[in-house]
């Protein structure tokens, strides 16, 4: 059993605005238009699984590569629309997001990239729908679909998540939300708490 294995990636990424702005154009339906890319490595795709006993019956062998993964890393590139609608519903702010990312990741990248049977790239979605109850303060929700390349243990089900997001200035952003992952190997229903501070320059 592999309960108290830990996996990690790195990701490099950038994201640029191409049309429109999400704010400010109020008169007008189209969306803020953005494109980005992310570099994902995940560092513990060839990592020594070790069992309870403390033996390593396949050295070299990580969980990502043991479930049938291909690589170690890869590139999302995606296509974001985002659009602000001021005082809608009810007095409020309305914030939507609609991305199209283009992938090979297994479960974010955390599970390697591609597989034996289906190495390619495909498209997947996320969408986002937040409602700011105060200038510093959003809650909201999210999903993000996945393509099951690897299937057995690791299927991977559509990620839903329920936030709260306070911003206090544009440099610092504080989230805790409500994640449920869906299938995780040897975790049929995986769900738990998240919280990210995020800080920008």
């Amino acid at each position: 059993n592999a309960n108290s294995t830990t996996i990690e990636q790195d990701i490099i990424g950038a994201k640029v605005k191409v049309l429109g702005d999400g704010v400010f154009t109020q008169n007008s339906w189209i969306p803020q238009i953005s494109i980005g890319a992310q570099y994902k490595k995940n560092r513990d795709y060839d990592s020594s699984l070790s069992l309870p006993d403390g033996t390593t019956p396949l050295p070299g062998v990580g969980v990502p590569m043991l479930l049938g993964a291909t690589d170690d890393s890869g590139t999302d590139v995606y296509l974001s629309a985002t659009k602000l609608w001021l005082g809608t519903p009810s007095g409020y702010n309305l914030l939507t997001n609609l991305t199209a990312r283009y992938t090979k990741a297994n479960v974010f990248g955390l599970l390697g990239f591609g597989s034996e049977n289906n190495d390619s790239a495909k498209l997947e979605w996320e969408g986002s729908v937040a409602v700011l109850i105060s200038p510093t303060t959003a809650i909201g929700t999210e999903f993000r679909t996945q393509t099951n390349r690897l299937g057995g243990l690791a299927e991977e089900d559509t990620v839903v998540d329920a936030f709260i997001a306070y911003f206090p200035n544009k440099s610092i952003s504080i989230t805790a939300a409500y994640v449920d992952l869906g299938n995780l190997p040897l975790q049929e229903s995986s769900s738990g708490f998240y919280l990210t501070v995020n800080s920008t320059f």
